[in-house]
């Protein structure tokens, strides 16, 4: 099994209209991609351009792994989401490579280059130790049994499994007062995915999420706090358009809103178009329909990107239903 990991990516180009496209890497495997390697040594990571020669620069975690010497690095797009991001790409690369991976450098996108130099200068040496890749050095630890679980991404399909499994494990376990936060932000976020959730249970997950929330800020998890902004919004976007209450769709603009500086397109383009369309339903039910369309019309604009796709469909979808 290959270790490195790419997907495929296209849309327009901001400057001129054409086609962007090209692959975009999560993690590189050196010995496997030495290539893609070398372009992290250029600082051109995941740089694409459209026929007009517009270079954009797509910005992903990713997680890069030098055989020779065992340094596993995830270059994250912001110092504050690490944990959040090294927690993604840490199990598709311990399933791929078969290696734990105890020791992971942390480090943001401006230190790559430095960072594979100094690298490259202790491979020469034959003295990988000598490396200091500065950023911030993780020693991870094999996670409980139930985190795989219970952390599994929901989808609708799944949705109410996983919150049935947190159930459980917030019933059973006494847990440590981070993983708890944990399981309770994942129970909410379900039951407000889960298709036949029940009133009660939306309101458990509104609940909940309010439970939580201030959490991540205090722990400074700025990106985790701007999600769960976002995902109470959408609970309470849909506990409005069930129960006629406009003033949880006015609440869920207030969430989308202060989330939005964070959530941008350039960190990540599934969690921005997620968020505009919700706030886009929103505003829809406030009676806002000529903010809520020029929102729509953004995200439909997108060319078919995988962590988008859904919402490109339900922006179409929500702008057919205006006129």
């Amino acid at each position: 099994m290959t270790i490195s990991i790419s997907k495929p990516f296209e849309q327009s180009c901001p400057a001129c209209g054409g086609r962007v496209y090209g692959s975009v890497w999560f993690i590189i495997a050196r010995h496997e991609q030495p290539l893609a390697w070398a372009q992290c040594l250029k600082d051109e990571l995941n740089q694409l351009s459209c026929s007009h020669g517009h270079v954009q620069r797509i910005v992903v975690p990713t997680l890069l792994y030098d055989r020779d010497t065992g340094k596993i690095i995830v270059v994250t797009t912001a110092f504050e989401a690490a944990n959040r991001e090294m927690g993604g790409l840490m199990p598709a690369f311990r399933e791929s490579s078969g290696l734990l991976g105890d020791e992971v450098h942390c480090i943001e996108r401006h230190e790559v280059r430095s960072a594979l130099q100094k690298l490259e200068v202790a491979r020469a040496i034959g003295r990988p130790e000598f490396a200091k890749l500065g950023g911030r050095v993780f020693v991870t630890r094999p996670a409980p049994s139930y985190y795989f679980d219970v952390f599994e991404h929901p989808t609708p399909y799944t949705a109410r499994q996983i919150a049935e499994r947190c159930a459980v494990v917030l019933g059973e376990r006494s847990l440590p007062a981070e993983r708890l936060r944990d399981v309770k932000a994942q129970r909410a976020l379900c039951l407000s995915l889960a298709p036949d959730a029940r009133p009660g249970e939306i309101d458990e997950a509104i609940s909940l999420f309010s439970e939580v929330i201030g959490l991540f800020k205090v722990a400074g998890q700025t990106f985790d706090w701007a999600a769960t902004c976002r995902n109470m919004g959408t609970a309470l976007l849909r506990r409005s358009n069930s129960a006629s209450r406009t003033a949880d769709a006015a609440a869920a603009i207030k969430l989308f809103s202060e989330a939005a500086p964070y959530l941008t397109k350039a960190y990540s383009l599934g969690d921005w178009s997620r968020l505009e369309v919700s706030w886009a339903e929103a505003l829809i039910r406030v009676g806002s329909q000529p903010a809520a369309e020029e929102k729509l019309r953004e995200v439909a604009s997108l060319r078919d990107f995988p962590d988008a796709f859904d919402s490109i469909s339900r922006a179409k979808k929500l702008l057919a239903n205006q006129r």
